[in-house]
């Protein structure tokens, strides 16, 4: 979507036109919903963290500056309903007996994928044990490839904090990893 043509869309819905807000949630709900499945990794709660999202977006409207981008700001909102999403199903159980399970349960039935498939799913089954932060950090960082600042700016995090998650974040998923190729 062109930036001037955004622009009058979001003056528009800010000032109450819901037809201008469904054009930009027509030209934005892929690119939502591909940030929320990538950190949720279902596409059930992916939807339902989408549909969410763009929701906070309409009650929030008029509170977005024109200085920002609006696809920052949507993947503000987007993966901070992500992050409330984990942090109301996070499982404090240990998480190395249920990656275990998990990536076994896994590569028994997908004996005939490529290596490359079966370590994308055993790295999002370890996702899923990450704590909320360190999990979107990490998506945001290792798999988007986003830069410390744009995902600060995202997150509305300082930069320490996100390489302090990162950092915990790859740390675990090291050991882990480790844990499983070495059995």
């Amino acid at each position: 979507m062109q930036q001037s043509h955004e622009l009058t869309l979001i003056i528009k819905a800010q000032k109450g036109d819901f037809r201008a807000f469904r054009m930009l949630v027509e030209a934005n709900q892929g690119f939502a919903y591909a940030v929320a499945k990538k950190i949720l990794y279902s596409e059930e709660d992916a939807l339902d963290a989408t549909q969410e999202s763009f929701i906070k977006m309409w009650k929030n409207l008029k509170q977005f500056k024109h200085s920002f981008k609006l696809k920052t700001w949507l993947y503000r909102i987007v993966t901070n309903t992500c992050i409330d999403m984990l942090r109301a199903t996070h499982n404090t159980a240990d998480p190395l007996v249920k990656a275990d399970s998990i990536v076994m349960e896994d590569l028994q039935y997908s004996e005939k994928r490529s290596d490359d498939m079966e370590m994308v799913e055993i790295v999002h089954s370890l996702l899923q044990k990450l704590p909320p932060i360190q999990k979107v950090v990490f998506v945001l960082r290792d798999i988007e490839g986003m830069s410390v600042t744009e995902t600060a700016e995202i997150l509305d995090y300082s930069p320490e904090i996100i390489k302090s998650n990162l950092y915990h974040a790859r740390v675990k998923m090291r050991e882990w990893l480790e844990k499983i190729y070495s059995e």
